[in-house]
């Protein structure tokens, strides 16, 4: 007797492929005014092909409750959902989507906002630095690409790795009321291929992401719209002051690069004066290296 398939058993569509991907509502841009509540005045655009929502995370930087919207205008929540306390009080700030959510290509991940509050780093020259954001994590679905992470054409085995770097924010955000340009990271890939998995970051004193961050695949293709709160895309302790515990959600699947590509991220200061410069963040990059057998 032949065994019935699973219920839910899970396939990417034919003749496509799912890519790591992160759509950024980022407050830098929106004008907003604390204590206000703003409905669906604000989304962010999909483009370049589906994107298929898998999580979301950052109420707590940007107000007290939310609802977001699928595709077709319909309400995740009956009504805004305030998320509550963790165990160790600190505010949710993100939920999983299960099950996850599909936008078509040109739709928008649209929000409504109840109580604004958007998260500071300061002011400088009349213009206010912000560290408020809504992350929504998931894939890009792409006809005719091949899904991460990216077979290679070789027969090999998985070995764990990792890639430590000494991150060190030599900027402050703004100048004059200007904001400064990012920083370039490039960290060379040898030897091996090697599969990234996740990006773990250390506490530092300040208790909050000390920068934004756009992080690069193989082929140097940005994989968020927009830069993203450290937090939200690296990994920290989970009873942090981050104020959500984990608040990234990776692998969401894996990236490959390959052997003498870079690992390249963009890093935007989130430091203000008079902050003792350099500031140094540790991060681990972790995943394993596939070595030919």
């Amino acid at each position: 007797m032949t065994p019935a398939p699973a219920m839910y058993e899970y396939a990417t569509p034919k003749d496509h492929g799912d890519l790591f991907y992160q759509y950024v509502i980022d407050a830098q841009t929106l004008g907003m005014t604390d204590g206000k509540d703003y409905l669906q005045q604000f989304g962010a655009l999909v483009t370049d092909g589906a994107f298929v929502m898998r999580h979301w995370a950052g109420l707590s930087t940007m107000a007290d409750r939310l609802n977001i919207y699928d595709q077709d205008n319909r309400r995740m929540y009956s009504s805004p959902a305030w998320m509550g306390t963790n165990s160790n009080g600190l505010p949710f700030a993100q939920s999983v989507v299960a099950p996850e959510w599909s936008y078509r290509d040109n739709a928008r991940v649209k929000v409504d906002l109840i109580n604004v509050n958007q998260a500071t780093a300061g002011v400088d020259t009349g213009l206010t630095i912000y560290k408020s954001q809504l992350v929504f994590t998931g894939v890009r679905r792409v006809p005719f690409v091949v899904s991460d992470p990216v077979p290679s054409g070789y027969k090999f085995y998985e070995k764990p790795y990792q890639v430590p770097y000494s991150l060190s924010i030599d900027r402050y955000a703004s100048i004059g009321g200007i904001l400064n340009p990012a920083l370039k990271i490039e960290i060379p890939v040898r030897d091996y291929d090697f599969e990234l998995r996740r990006i773990e970051m250390e506490l530092t004193d300040f208790g909050d992401p000390l920068f934004k961050m756009t992080l690069y695949d193989t082929n140097k293709y940005a994989r968020s719209n927009a830069p993203v709160l450290a937090n939200m895309l690296c990994h920290v302790d989970p009873s942090s002051l981050f104020g959500a515990g984990e608040s990234s959600f990776w692998p969401s699947p894996p990236i490959l690069y390959r052997v003498n590509s870079k690992i390249v991220f963009d890093v935007w200061s989130l430091l203000m004066s008079p902050t003792a410069l350099p500031q140094t963040v540790r991060l681990l990059f972790h995943g394993v290296r596939r070595i030919p057998c």
